[in-house]
């Protein structure tokens, strides 16, 4: 039986769930460990540790030094003679569409919604939160989608050159013609696919997807992530714009106004209440 051992976020996770798909159970086990408390589920790292130094294929998301006995670079020199590991970068694009909502994110209470910078700075040349919502409701507002997606991009790029998968080239080349994010940092199974074809290239893992595997397995979760027509319209996307967009889209906008303070405000200037922003699942 061969082990192999993934760690990583909740990318990590669904790599693991993709694998156990492609692979004979009889033949291969597969062991998931969660890298970071917020995606949920981490162990202790020694029970971790442990984990890892068994594997026969270790599949990971690099930690540097700071994460102590977690420091990926000592645990790969600490795998058993013969055994086999890989890097995966950690998947991000806060500018794959307009309003992304991180609600694990630090900061506010409510985490963080990718493009607020946009609404706050409409609130600070004095339009109303109205006016802000029918601007949105018609796609009158320029939330800078491709220079923020360029921008991500470029990031993600200097990640992974560390990584032994690399898969900028490939979002660069099919992001206008497929959906490959689902939300800032959950991929589409488009993308796991080509990971999964460099992993067993890299691994020697004989994997295989099953006949209409690409259509029927399960996506990772869709956080609050609402796709306008504005982000089809601008970014060229192949696919339709969510039903529900401006619903979901105007709960953020909303939040974001609530807590927003002008910059002249004192310090004793009293925040709005919480406005509930809906869906939202920790990623």
């Amino acid at each position: 039986m061969t082990h192999i051992v993934i760690f990583g976020n909740c990318q990590g996770q669904h790599l693991g769930y993709l694998l156990g798909k492609c692979l004979p159970s009889d033949t291969y086990r597969i062991s998931s460990y969660s890298n970071n408390g917020r995606t949920g589920g981490m162990k202790r790292a020694d029970e971790i540790v442990a984990g890892i130094l068994k594997s026969d294929v270790f599949i990971y998301q690099p930690l540097t030094e700071k994460h102590g006995r977690l420091c990926t670079a000592d645990l790969v020199r600490q795998l058993k003679p013969g055994a086999k590991s890989a890097s995966f970068p950690y998947f991000y694009n806060s500018g794959a569409y307009s309003l992304c909502h991180a609600p694990q994110a630090a900061g506010k209470h409510y985490g963080a919604i990718f493009g607020e910078e946009i609404i706050t700075g409409l609130l600070e040349e004095g339009l109303t939160v109205a006016e802000i919502l029918d601007r949105y409701r018609e796609g009158r507002i320029d939330f800078r989608l491709a220079q923020r997606f360029a921008e991500s991009h470029a990031q993600m790029k200097l990640r992974q050159q560390g990584c032994d998968v690399r898969v900028t080239g490939y979002i660069k080349k099919f992001a206008r013609r497929q959906r490959l994010f689902l939300t800032h940092n959950h991929p589409t199974n488009v993308v796991f696919f080509e990971m999964l074809k460099q992993l067993a290239v890299l691994t020697g893992l004989p994997v295989a997807l099953p006949a209409g595997a690409r259509k029927t397995l399960d996506q990772l979760t869709r956080t609050n992530c609402p796709v306008s027509p504005y982000d089809i319209k601008t970014m060229g996307y192949p696919f339709e714009p969510d039903p529900d967009w401006y619903e979901r889209g105007s709960a953020l906008i909303l939040t974001i106004a609530a807590h927003w303070r002008p910059v002249a405000a004192s310090a004793t200037t009293p925040v709005a209440a919480p406005v509930p922003i809906g869906v939202g699942a920790a990623a």
